[in-house]
């Protein structure tokens, strides 16, 4: 069980700054997504994904997180007992999709020779899925949700 002097370290206004920058990270995804904007969507999805865990992570045990890569944190989340091997293999599928939106949209190899209309429509699809990912997330992180 959490701390309960967890939640005291937390000052109203920070709950209220933090709730407000995951508001309008959302909303900016919902936008970014409509207008095809689908590799800005993805990386704000990444911080959001992340966040979720890591606010899980720190409900259940009472420790503030620092910040960690995706791979850390569903490695961490396992070994806790917070998501299943299928969500955190779908979370490490997604992320690793995320790595080739991001990082190798004009990169052509073997594995990599999509045109740009198939890569775009993959980073679509990826921003789909990551919100998919994102509410799986905020089902689990409701749970571990101290009362206040």
């Amino acid at each position: 069980m959490a701390d309960q002097n967890f939640w005291l370290k937390w000052s109203v206004e920070n709950v209220k700054f933090k709730y407000e920058l995951i508001r309008s990270a959302r909303k900016r995804v919902d936008r970014a997504i409509q207008s095809g904007f689908h590799i800005e969507a993805t990386a704000l999805l990444e911080s959001l994904i992340a966040d979720r865990i890591e606010s899980v992570i720190e409900n259940k045990t009472g420790e503030v997180q620092k910040v960690q890569n995706l791979r850390t944190l569903v490695k961490n989340a396992i070994s806790l007992g917070i998501i299943s091997e299928d969500l955190a293999a779908d979370i490490r599928s997604w992320s690793d999709n995320r790595a080739k939106v991001v990082h190798e949209m004009v990169k052509v190899s073997s594995e990599n020779s999509g045109s740009w209309r198939e890569r775009m429509t993959f980073a679509r699809q990826l921003a789909v899925e990551g919100k998919e990912i994102l509410k799986k997330l905020g089902k689990i992180s409701r749970t571990y949700r101290p009362s206040r």
